[in-house]
């Protein structure tokens, strides 16, 4: 998976269907901590209220998509 590749959700399920090894779902769970990482350390930051929600908002959404690709089968 490149920086800058974008694919469709139905390519993201196709590729971890096919995926025997694991490799592609470590990949993405990687780049999801990556991005989590940066979340969390936005939050810390301190950010006015609107901002908290927001970055709140996606650290939620974030841990959703961890958890639906480390339970997809």
């Amino acid at each position: 998976m490149g920086k800058k590749e974008r694919i469709t959700l139905i390519e993201m399920e196709r590729k971890l269907l096919d995926d025997k090894d694991g490799s592609y779902r470590q990949e993405l769970l990687k780049k999801l901590a990556e991005y989590q990482q940066f979340v969390k350390s936005r939050i810390n930051s301190g950010l006015d209220p609107r901002g908290f929600d927001i970055f709140n908002k996606l650290k939620q959404a974030l841990e959703s998509a961890k958890d639906t690709i480390i339970n997809f089968k």
